[in-house]
């Protein structure tokens, strides 16, 4: 995306959030790094540039891994939202059905928008901001703190610096740009501890995943001539390992590290006979 077609979709999503009463912003359901941090990211840019309180929501609660994060705690089920909100802004999906239950406790007459890097399918709510070549919503939202010459505190800097180092990798993916490593730059000039992020997130595993991780690679199957791996976890697993559903993520990671594997798998049953 060119950098005039990028202006123009920020001038017209600011447009539409800058107008809300009271907003909702909320993300997809089994929220990871980006959705948790995007979700915070934008509520903070809505308070410092325009003085407007959103209320934050997810259908799932915040990962025990990311509630550390500045205004985590300010997350509610979407039980929670209050009558009189205006407007629904999702985050890190274009699918508003992917976030759960938040729509059956939004208004009827409220509006809808949208803020989200994947490839788009289907149709999106009109003056929506879309960025496919984005790493992470996180990412497009520093865009929005830029684009308003908005300062970051430094709650708002680590919200989108976790948002981005997570969505990357720790800046290990392909969607990594220049563009990512200068806003990343932004961010921790802005407050964010890189150390404090990555020892939180990516160097810390407890107990109970550090017992999944065990079954995750005692049950690999190499397939394709090495170039696919997979395996499976059950609940029984989680169970016996005292684990949460969230302490799979990432582990699929253990699998592309391979050489050789172009494709990893990994089968997570999520209820009787619903894997």
């Amino acid at each position: 995306m060119n950098e005039t077609t990028r202006n123009e979709m920020i001038r017209a999503f600011i447009a539409q959030v800058s107008q809300a009463r009271k907003p909702v912003i909320t993300s997809h359901v089994s929220p990871d790094g980006d959705a948790v941090g995007s979700v915070l990211g934008l509520a903070n840019f809505l308070k410092l540039a325009y003085g407007i309180e959103a209320h934050c929501t997810l259908h799932d609660p915040v990962p025990r891994m990311y509630k550390w994060v500045p205004g985590a705690d300010r997350i509610t089920p979407p039980e929670a939202i209050p009558a009189d909100v205006d407007l629904l802004i999702v985050a890190d999906t274009h699918q508003v059905d992917r976030a759960g239950r938040v729509a059956e406790f939004m208004p009827k007459d409220s509006s809808v928008i949208v803020i989200d890097h994947h490839i788009v399918t289907g149709d999106v709510p009109p003056d929506s901001y879309l960025d496919s070549t984005a790493a992470a919503v996180g990412e497009m939202v520093g865009e929005l703190y830029a684009y308003t010459n908005t300062p970051l505190t430094p709650d708002a800097a680590t919200a989108c610096y976790v948002a981005l180092s997570t969505d990357t990798g720790c800046f290990r993916y392909p969607s990594t740009t220049s563009r990512t490593h200068l806003m990343a730059g932004s961010f921790i000039d802005g407050g964010a501890s890189v150390g404090d992020v990555t020892e939180r997130i990516f160097d810390r595993m407890s107990p109970a995943k550090f017992a999944l991780l065990g079954r995750v690679l005692d049950r690999v199957e190499m397939l394709a001539g090495g170039r696919a791996a997979a395996t499976r976890l059950t609940l029984a697993d989680l169970e016996e390992c005292g684990a949460a559903h969230e302490d799979t993520d990432g582990l699929i990671n253990f699998l592309r590290n391979v050489d050789g594997v172009d494709v990893a798998l990994i089968c997570r049953e999520t209820g009787p006979n619903e894997t």
